[in-house]
């Protein structure tokens, strides 16, 4: 199926790829055409129906011959039980918002937002990134914590595709264009419903949570552990990521 048109731009802003369009006719550009906007020709013969065999009119009281040599259908038993009627549901398309801080060099952090159409970085999360920061030998105003935020899907439409691997790839072509602004060595991945949709479906994040891993696609170790939000609802959770960035903590000071 040929890609939606407001789709594709919204994939290739995305990517931070501009769009043109001329204003005018190109020289040498070949004339634009029409699809299904053909008229015929007038007093042309209509073409319906065309090389199907005439039907003669049926005489008065004749029997129609509509289901004529069909087997003739029993009606149904009284109180026969009716069939069961299976309805298949389509999943649900995946809804996800993320936002990208490039602190340094050296560190970039994504962080899961709870999704909405306009989603952002509540002020008592940034404030809890900024002291994440700071622990981590890493002086941060949070004034000065600027993100990107990137939110699933983009358009919303019947004909707009939404599935899990657009998801994925439309994140990494984002995540791509970041790091290729800004390279880094470390990323610090603080999400929780929506962790897969980081990587290709069949990387194994979870096998290497609780210590620096090796991103499959991007050249930098990344720490997988709970998002701002779930720390902010639930501050018992700040000992458990206190934990595993220890050794994130380690390889900024080396």
């Amino acid at each position: 199926m040929a890609m939606n048109e407001l789709q594709r731009q919204a994939y290739l802003r995305e990517l931070g790829i501009q769009s043109y369009f001329p204003r005018r006719a190109l020289p040498g550009a070949k004339a634009p055409r029409l699809f299904g906007a053909s008229t015929p020709a007038p007093n042309a013969p209509s073409t319906v129906g065309a090389g199907l065999p005439a039907m003669a009119a049926l005489a008065p009281n004749a029997p129609s011959p509509v289901g004529a040599g069909l087997p003739a259908i029993a009606a149904p038993a009284p109180n026969a039980a009716a069939a069961p009627v299976t309805v298949s549901v389509s999943a649900a398309p995946p809804r996800f918002a993320f936002a990208y801080f490039p602190v340094s060099e050296e560190l970039a952090v994504i962080n899961e937002l709870p999704w909405a159409k306009s989603a952002s970085v509540s002020p008592a999360c940034r404030q809890l990134l900024a002291g994440m920061l700071r622990a981590l030998g890493m002086p941060s105003d949070e004034r000065a914590l600027t993100s990107m935020v990137f939110t699933w899907p983009l358009l919303e439409g019947p004909d707009i595709e939404q599935g899990e691997e657009s998801a994925r790839q439309t994140l990494a072509g984002f995540l791509a264009r970041r790091l290729k602004l800004r390279p880094v060595r470390h990323l610090l991945v603080l999400a929780e419903q929506s962790t897969g949709y980081l990587f290709p479906a069949d990387f194994d994040w979870q096998q290497g949570r609780g210590g620096l891993q090796r991103h499959p696609l991007f050249d930098m170790n990344l720490v997988v552990t709970r998002s701002l939000n779930a720390m902010d609802a639930v501050p018992d959770l700040k000992r458990e990521v206190w934990q595993a960035m220890q050794p994130l903590r380690l390889a900024l000071a080396n």
